[in-house]
């Protein structure tokens, strides 16, 4: 037998190379040390070359076994999910104590829904949308959408997303609520006040309650007016400080009781303010019981309205007199104290004008009778030469 074949036999090895053998056969003994030294050091390059190929590729190795395992934790879950779509569809065509036809609705009512996935994802922005209408002060779009969500509940029922979506809705109106309640408190203008009664009644059923908060808002903006007058005007200059409280006294009083009037649409024939403020409640409830005598049942409400006037009204000028009782007496200038009461006497005629007329109400405490009397005669003067002077021209 051929030496080479016989050591390519013995050495076990598949696709031994026949050539090198031959080659290694005819080395002499020096050679055949080189040989083996030079296989030695390529052998210590391979086992190098592989512990440094094997360090570099370990976190590639362990990346894609983590992500193996993933994928084998995401198809058990898939099949779990299976099995319980399996099972409920099993649920659902078996048959139950549940009539098939209220099955059939909610298969039917769920499917709608599915089947306009699209719209779906639309109607869930409205929530985010309402915020940024009552962001923007587009209160009118905001209770639009409201709306919308309320009628889509009224059509589906049973629908949780649509449930889910009118809440979310709902909690952003509140704070539409709490918009429009500081509204009330914060602006003096008609115009912005009956916009803000607008919308709280189509959030609101409780009118009654609406009429009364606004009344209540109106009462804390005029405290609020007269706050915001300087401490050093009202400690130092009373002249000029009950100047301006007769002022704001005239125009926001004026105001309110007109806004009621407009806003709400009460009955144009207000409560008689009463000729001593302590008995102002029962004047009012007897002048509105009389009333009442030649009307139908359907003016209770009239009556309420009135009798929330008659107790902003009292309180208003409550107040009025305390500021007026606090400061008059420091004023000593006789032509300042003449030129305040004809003031406090035309702020009294232009509310009469809406019931609200306080002159007979005035006492010794604020002021003598002489001036009490000198103030109507040069009101009453002053008003009729300027009617004459209208008629005139």
């Amino acid at each position: 037998m051929d030496l080479t074949q016989y050591i390519a036999d013995r050495s076990g090895v598949e696709d031994v190379d026949i050539g090198y053998l031959k080659t290694v056969v005819r080395m002499s003994g020096p050679e055949l040390t080189t040989q083996n030294t030079l296989l030695e050091t390529r052998i210590k390059d391979l086992q190098s070359f592989e512990q440094s190929a094997a360090v570099e590729s370990l976190p590639h190795f362990v990346t894609a076994a983590d992500k193996l395992a993933n994928i084998r934790d995401l198809a058990q879950e898939l099949k779990t999910a299976s099995s319980e779509c399996l099972e409920m569809s099993l649920a659902v065509l078996r048959p139950s104590e549940h009539p098939y036809n209220a099955i059939k609705a909610l298969l039917a009512n769920e499917m709608l829904v599915y089947s306009q996935i699209n719209r779906v994802q639309e109607l869930m922005a409205l929530p985010e949308y309402v915020k940024d209408c009552v962001m923007d002060g587009d209160f009118n779009k905001a209770l639009d959408v409201a709306g919308v969500a309320a009628r889509l509940h009224v059509r589906y029922p049973q629908s949780q997303l649509v449930l889910q979506i009118q809440n979310e809705v709902n909690r952003s109106m509140e704070g539409l609520k709490v918009t429009l309640y500081r509204s009330l408190r914060e602006t003096s203008k008609l115009s912005i006040l009956t916009k803000a009664v607008g919308h709280l009644r189509k959030l609101t059923s409780d009118n009654a309650q609406l009429e009364q908060d606004f009344i209540e808002a109106r009462w804390l903006f005029i405290q609020d007016q007269w706050q915001a007058i300087p401490e050093s005007t009202k400690t130092g200059q009373p002249y000029t400080y009950l100047k301006r409280v007769i002022e704001i006294h005239r125009e926001q009083v004026f105001a309110v009781i007109s806004a009621v009037n407009t806003v709400f649409k009460f009955d144009k024939t207000t409560s008689n303010v009463s000729r001593s403020v302590g008995d102002l409640e029962e004047k009012t409830m007897e002048t509105n019981a009389k009333t009442n005598t030649n009307v139908n049942t359907n003016t209770n409400t009239n009556t309420r309205d009135n009798y929330n006037i008659s107790q902003f009204t009292r309180k208003s000028i409550l107040a009025l007199f305390t500021m007026l009782k606090s400061q008059a007496p420091l004023i000593k200038n006789p032509s300042e104290r003449t030129s305040l009461w004809l003031q406090l006497a035309f702020c009294s005629s232009s509310l009469g004008r809406v019931g609200a007329d306080f002159w007979d109400l005035l006492d010794e405490e604020i002021m003598s009778k002489q001036e009490w009397y000198d103030a109507r005669q040069n009101q009453q003067e002053m008003a009729s030469r300027a009617s004459r002077s209208i008629l005139s021209t």
